[in-house]
This record gives structure tokens, C-alpha cells and sequence, in this order.
């Protein structure tokens, strides 16, 4: 998700999805405008969801992220749910800029969002806004994973590997990822353009490696 915008290349991929529901092109174009229509405003609410859609965090990963945690566009995640909870992630620039000015004279120990509450909201602080937001658009009303799920799939739709997909997520391994939020044409499209580019880009005593590696048989076949 290195391009605003990214979310017109969703398609038909929403029609089937795997785990959580994700919106469809039109919704998502729509829901990824306003999000930074109010972003720039200075909307809490706003600048929480953009985190989370060009990240692809967890809803309690994006609440408890604290000033401290931003350094330019590079953002890092304190997960807890598992060892590879814990990452180091780049944000896309224009949503960099907007969370470091909402950041920007607050302590470094300061939790930038909810920062009222004495102690960080769950996961019902992110659910309870985007619905309102959903109803506010007229469209159909989607959960926090489901901008998860809408990362994940527009990242491997734009040629991400799945083993970078599944670590921006937090997960071990992509079958998690596969299972819960990519969609399956995502993955099928995003192998393709691997491939593509690996038939332009890599030596071809690479590819034979790689094909090998994966069944793929190289040697001459006698005619």
C-alpha cells in the first residue's frame, strides 16, 4: 500500500473473500477519501483507521501505539499477541505526515490515540467509529479486520510476497493470513507478477532454483 489509492485495484477480488468481510472497490475508493478528507482536519478517528488500513495492524496494535513509536514514516508496533507481533513497519508518506502532526508537542510516552482514557480502550473504540463511519457513507458495514484483510490483499494484488504480507500482519506464516483476511484472487494475482518479475529481473540459474524448489522441472526432456 505504497500509493494512495491503491484500494480502485480491489476489483471484483471482494466478491470472494476469505475471513472477514471486505468492502468493494467503489466503497473502498470512497472510504479511503474521506479518511483522509478528515484526516487532514485533525480527526482522531480518521487518522486511526488510515493507520490501520495502510498498515494492516491489529485494532488493540493501533491503540496502543504511543508517540515514542513514530519515527518519520517508520512505526514501531509493540504487539503482544505473539513474537512476531513485535515489528517494524513504513508507513505511506502522506499518512506519516498526518499522524505526526496529530503527534506532534505530546510527550513520547503518550498513547496517541484515546490518550483521554486513563487506561487503553479495547478493540470496541476502533469498531464503534468505523461503523459510524460506514453508516455515515451508506455502505455496508464492515469491522476493523476487515481493513486487515483489505491490506493484505491489495499488497500481494501489487506484487508483495506473501512472507512480507504475512509479517507486516504479525503472523508466523501466510497460512494464517491466507485463512483469515487475503482473498484468494489476491494471491493468485500476486504470484503471477512475482513470477513476472522474476522472469524479467532474476539470472536465469536463479529461476532454476526457484522452479526447482517448487516442483518445477527444468531438465530437457528427451523428444
Amino acid at each position: 500500500l505504497q500509493t494512495k489509492g491503491l484500494s480502485a485495484t480491489l476489483g471484483a477480488q471482494a466478491a470472494a473473500k476469505a475471513g472477514k468481510k471486505q468492502p468493494r472497490e467503489s466503497e473502498a475508493r470512497l472510504l479511503d477519501r474521506h479518511l483522509f478528507e478528515q484526516a487532514a482536519a485533525g480527526e482522531e478517528d480518521a487518522i486511526a483507521l488510515l493507520v490501520q488500513l495502510y498498515l494492516g495492524l491489529r485494532p488493540s496494535e493501533v491503540l496502543g501505539l504511543t508517540v515514542g513509536c513514530i519515527e518519520g514514516a517508520v512505526v514501531y508496533v509493540n504487539g503482544t499477541k505473539n513474537q512476531n507481533a513485535v515489528r517494524k513497519l513504513e508507513l505511506y508518506a502522506p499518512v506519516a505526515e498526518l499522524l505526526l502532526a496529530f503527534c506532534q508537542g505530546r510527550p513520547k510516552s503518550q498513547r496517541i490515540f484515546a490518550a483521554d482514557r486513563v487506561t487503553q480502550p479495547g478493540s470496541g473504540w476502533m469498531y464503534k467509529r468505523l461503523k459510524k463511519l460506514c453508516a455515515k457513507l451508506g455502505i455496508e458495514q464492515i469491522c476493523p479486520h476487515a481493513l486487515r484483510g483489505l491490506h493484505s490483499s491489495l499488497a500481494l494484488t501489487a506484487g508483495a510476497t506473501s512472507q512480507h504480507v504475512a509479517a507486516a500482519l504479525g503472523h508466523a506464516s501466510f497460512s494464517t493470513t491466507s485463512r483469515h483476511y487475503a482473498t484468494r484472487e489476491s494471491i493468485e494475482v500476486g504470484r503471477a507478477r512475482n513470477f513476472v518479475s522474476a522472469m524479467v529481473n532474476q539470472p536465469s540459474e536463479v529461476l532454476r532454483e526457484k522452479l526447482a524448489q517448487h516442483g518445477g522441472n527444468t531438465t530437457k526432456r528427451s523428444e
